[in-house]
């Protein structure tokens, strides 16, 4: 198999034996006999005492042209290419109509890449032999080195009629047909041979690979999974299988398949690794370990399997080891680019920000193509709190600089209709559309633009993984495309293909993204929204939508790129439907106020803890809860930090990450909850106000330090929980911690506050969401160029009012 998954041509050397057409010319048994001793001798690879027993008998019969051509043959087998050629050549002489001498003839030139005067000897050979299918298949091989793959096809498809049970003909035919990219000749030639041998593993692999390739991820699954149940596959085919059902988020298959690999030869260390792929798939950590770890011993000092080990540590949370394991396979090979990224994600999931930025960094570095890393570094970026507007702005956009310069002149040039009322194609592209914190957001507006009778919704998920709320979210729209094992262009050409009007990412620079696919602009316009809060960097991406608390154009603009899409508010928010209920204030029973954090702790630096440290020793009787952290022995720095901040452990309480229930639950031990900077809180201060928690932040110069503000101001609490500066900070938290009546109040009635608000409104959000969407279609229509608006709700209408 060639590396790319699809078939390689037969090139094997058919027939050169063939009773058919090696009879012996002289009647002599005891050449026979001998003929026979040579085969034999042939046979077992004993190829010297072969030739010596050819040579033997043509001292005895020069002229049999048998011999002759035998000789040839176990010469090409010792790949003796030119005294092969002179043997056959000999043979020819004695017997010009010797047709399995000319075709033998023809081998031996093709392996001395004489391919023209190959071609010249098939055709003799089928000259004398018009049923000679062997030399049609090696006439078709060399048509397709000499670049004449019509007329290779014509060979093939002679020699199938010839011979229409022979699956490597098909193979042959397959490979050729692929190459011209004829997808359904090629589909059809391979269920031919499938049909001539329901066990050939080799074509439904290549079938396989050719749906994968073309995005159909249904039937690409079907073919690979069919060759689980052959019943003899090479090792090496499982192996690959299971590594491409991985790919496609099948672990429960890939494993099956891995695990027949090897029962097969335990000793194959790719298969190890492959299969502790699956088993971190299926969260089945320990069995994950152990295969990678088997991996290592087989392979000797694989950097890839130190690299995985790693990933297994940090999925239990221990990121100490899977900091430590990384940097085994970096000891291997510094230059790793993949490792140092991987390092770098630890670094972050730890909190130590600095050491994640320059991982990131250096792994672009490694590596500048690797734009993974380059949106990991920005997202780092944002986080520190040294870093000024103006610098995190030149950093997003030397990002589109690279990327988007490196694309050159490739543009895609546009004949979506030109009519300002028609339907419009609306395509949403995420890798985050399963259980994750931007469903939240996003599902209850997709439902009610799903009802929306002039756009049509597309959606094109980056991702392998689905669940039971992606399941749910198809049931939306009619058209749902899983794109995560597409190009970056072809991904493009199928969004221009499909002529979406708008095209809107939900990623930014958060995992999964695909904003290379939109720096090639496959749609007219383009926006970004949800995922990130800050501009992509992009010249290619029009808007960045979001509302007036969160993204205010008079203070922010200059923050972007792109131009600012305002609507009333940017976001639902669908809290959790099994939480608790929110509970009674717990200062009441306690004698004293309880704080929280429910922030990633790579979001809780320094400065956050030297300003909550602050605020803690400003009370001194109050405790805090952190929650959703990594495994103990990864939060001893936060430890040190507190302790330096005068703040003892008994007046700290830690929870690691759990489940949704437990999480929400943890609420009901916390009165108030502290923000963190310049990254503030989004999902975790909407939870929060559902569970009747409200947040106290601090307003950031940066888009990501606005989130919290912006949630808070949208249920009316800006006045009490919204800080200025440090100082505010402190004020404010002080004075809530003395007004536990009024906290009481607020925590009881929060929850119906919070539905109460625009955050509940679907309707709002999805009817101003599509103004703006319209706006953005005529402009374009009119043939201007993207500008600043915003959607202003009146009455029952919307209005829009342009920044110029």
């Amino acid at each position: 198999m060639e590396k790319n998954g699809f078939l390689q041509r037969i090139k094997s050397i058919f027939g050169a034996r063939s009773d058919a057409e090696n009879t012996v010319k002289v009647g002599d048994d005891g050449a026979k006999l001998i003929l026979k001793k040579g085969n034999d001798l042939e046979d077992q690879g004993s190829f010297d005492l072969a030739l010596s027993t050819y040579e033997h008998l043509l001292t005895i019969h020069p002229q049999m042209a048998r011999a002759h051509l035998n000789k040839g043959n176990v010469l090409m087998k010792m790949e003796r290419f030119s005294e092969a050629l002179s043997s056959y050549n000999a043979a020819i002489e004695l017997d010009p109509s010797y047709a399995a001498a000319h075709y033998n003839k023809g081998n031996a030139l093709a392996k001395l890449e004489n391919t023209h005067e190959a071609i010249g000897a098939y055709n003799i050979a089928i000259g004398y032999n018009p049923v000679f299918f062997q030399a049609l298949v090696a006439k078709g091989n060399a048509l397709v080195d000499v670049d004449k793959p019509e007329e290779a096809i014509e060979c093939y498809e002679q020699a199938l009629k010839l011979n229409p049970q022979s699956t490597d003909i098909y193979r042959n035919l397959a490979s050729v047909l692929l190459q011209l990219k004829k997808h359904d000749k090629f589909i059809e030639i391979i269920n031919n041979a499938i049909k001539s041998n329901p066990d050939d593993a080799n074509s439904f692999f290549s079938l396989g690979n050719l749906y994968l390739a073309s995005g159909d991820i249904v039937n690409a699954q079907t073919a690979f999974r069919q060759i689980i149940k052959i019943p003899s596959v090479s090792v090496e085919l499982l192996n690959a299988v299971g590594r491409e059902l991985n790919s496609q988020g099948d672990y429960v298959n890939a494993k099956k398949s891995l695990l027949r690999a090897l029962a097969n030869d335990d000793s194959v260390a790719d298969a190890h690794n492959n299969l502790g792929l699956a088993y971190l798939g299926l969260l089945q950590l320990d069995d994950a370990l152990k295969s990678f770890k088997a991996a290592v011993f087989y392979s000797g000092n694989t950097p890839d399997y130190f690299v995985n080990i790693g990933n297994v540590h940090a999925a239990r949370g221990d990121l100490d080891h899977a900091i430590e394991s990384t940097k085994e396979a970096l000891k291997i090979n510094p230059e790793f680019y993949l490792a140092v990224n991987n390092l770098g994600s630890y670094y972050k999931d730890s909190g130590q920000i600095d050491n994640a930025v320059e991982s990131f960094k250096k792994s672009v570095e490694l590596n500048p193509e690797f734009n993974g890393a380059y949106s990991n570094y920005l997202f780092c970026l944002s986080h520190k709190t040294s870093v000024t507007t103006d610098e995190l702005f030149n950093e997003h956009c030397l990002f589109g600089t690279q990327y988007e310069a490196s694309l050159g002149d490739k543009k895609f040039e546009y004949d979506n209709t030109v009519d300002t009322e028609r339907f419009l194609k609306i395509g949403f592209v995420s890798g985050d559309l399963f259980n994750h914190a931007v469903v939240s957001f996003f599902e209850p507006i997709l439902a009610s633009l799903a009802k929306k009778t002039k756009l049509h919704i597309y959606v094109y998920s980056n991702n392998p993984v689905e669940d039971n709320v992606t399941q749910r979210m198809k049931a939306y729209v009619r058209s749902w495309l899983k794109v995560a094992n597409l190009s970056d262009d072809k991904l493009a050409e199928m969004i221009h293909a499909d002529k979406i009007d708008i095209l809107i990412d939900l990623s930014g620079h958060t995992a999964l993204n695909r904003l290379l696919t939109f720096a090639r602009k496959p749609a007219p316009i383009q926006a970004s929204w949800i995922g990130y809060p800050g501009t992509t960097g992009l010249t290619s991406m029009d808007y960045y939508i979001g509302d007036r608390y969160f993204i205010p154009p008079e203070k922010v603009a200059q923050q972007f790129v792109e131009k600012l899409a305002i609507i009333p508010i940017s976001i639902t928010f669908q809290p959790q439907h099994d939480a608790p209920d929110v509970n009674a204030l717990p200062a009441l029973s306690n004698g004293h106020i309880t704080f929280g954090s429910f922030n990633r702790i790579d979001k809780i630096n320094r400065e956050v803890i030297a300003l909550w440290g602050k605020l803690l020793r400003a009370i001194p009787k109050s405790t805090m809860i952190f929650g959703g952290l990594p495994a103990r022995e990864s939060c001893q720095q936060l430890l040190k930090w507190l302790e330096e901040e005068g703040i003892s452990e008994d007046r700290l309480t830690l929870y690691q990450r759990t489940n949704m229930r437990d999480y929400l639950t943890l609420h009901h031990k916390v009165d108030v909850c502290l923000d963190t900077f310049p990254y503030t809180g989004g999902t975790t201060t909407n939870h929060a106000l559902w569970m009747g928690v409200p947040t106290l932040t601090m307003v950031g110069a940066t888009i990501s330090g606005r989130q919290g503000a912006s949630n808070l101001s949208h249920v009316g609490l800006q006045s009490l929980f919204v800080a200025e500066g440090p100082d505010d900070f402190v004020s404010k938290g002080s004075a809530i911690a003395l007004q536990l009546r009024e906290l009481s109040e607020i925590r009881m009635g929060l929850r119906q506050r919070f539905l109460d608000s625009a955050f509940c409104q679907q309707g709002l959000v999805a009817d101003s969401f599509e103004c703006a969407l319209r706006h953005m279609w005529k402009r374009w229509c009119d043939d201007l160029a993207p500008a600043t608006f915003e959607v202003i709700k009146k009455d029952t209408q919307f209005d829009i009012k342009e920044f110029i």
